[in-house]
C-alpha cells in the first residue's frame, strides 16, 4: 500500500473503528497501527496469510464505503484546512479574512 493511501486508511480506521467487530479491529490495528506484515499477523492469529489479507481487504472496502456514506473524514479535513488558513490570517493580522473563515468553520456544524 502506498504511503499516502496508508495514512488516509489509518485516519479512516481511527474514525470508524467502532464499526468493526473485535477480530477485524484487532487485525487492522496490527496492520495499520503496529505496522506488522501480513505474515506476522497470520502467525499471531494462527491463521493463513490469505485469511489476514481477506480481513484487511474487506475492512478497507468497508472503511471506504463508510466514508463515502458519512463523509466525516472529508468534513474534518476541510475544517482542519480552514483552521490552518485562519491561523495564517491571524499571523498576517488579516482580521476581515479571519472573520470570514470563522463563519465558514461555524457553517460546517
Amino acid at each position: 500500500m502506498q504511503l499516502e493511501k496508508l495514512v488516509e486508511t489509518t485516519k479512516l480506521f481511527e474514525i470508524y473503528q467502532n464499526c468493526f467487530n473485535h477480530e477485524q479491529k484487532e487485525v487492522l490495528t496490527m496492520y495499520l497501527i503496529s505496522d506488522l506484515q501480513l505474515t506476522e499477523i497470520a502467525e499471531i492469529k494462527n491463521v493463513s496469510r490469505q485469511a489476514v489479507y481477506k480481513i484487511i481487504a474487506t475492512a478497507i472496502k468497508k472503511l471506504e464505503k463508510l466514508e463515502k456514506q458519512i463523509g466525516f473524514y472529508q468534513k474534518l479535513d476541510g475544517i482542519f484546512q480552514k483552521v490552518n488558513n485562519l491561523e495564517i490570517a491571524f499571523e498576517k493580522a488579516d482580521i476581515i479574512n479571519a472573520k470570514k473563515l470563522i463563519q465558514k468553520i461555524k457553517g460546517e456544524f
